[in-house]
């Protein structure tokens, strides 16, 4: 049975195994981390979608429905 790490969602994390050591520590030395810019640009987009999707809540707030929305009829 593999031991279980406590509050850890990583399995290497709960197994002392030299070979997963080795390849954790090749991906931590080799991978990039991502440009400020890509972080900049999400964050605009990102605020982007709130605003909007505030404008389009606001300017409906108190529209009501043309039709219901099933063929049900609700008793």
């Amino acid at each position: 049975m593999v031991p279980r790490a406590h509050h850890s969602k990583s399995y290497a994390r709960g197994v002392k195994d030299p070979a997963i050591e080795a390849i954790l520590d090749e991906g931590r030395r080799t991978r990039k981390p991502l440009p400020r810019g890509l972080w900049v640009v999400s964050l605009v987009i990102a605020a982007v979608c709130v605003i909007a999707m505030a404008i389009g809540l606001y300017e409906s707030w108190d529209v009501k429905p043309q039709r219901p929305h099933s063929s049900r009829s609700i008793p």
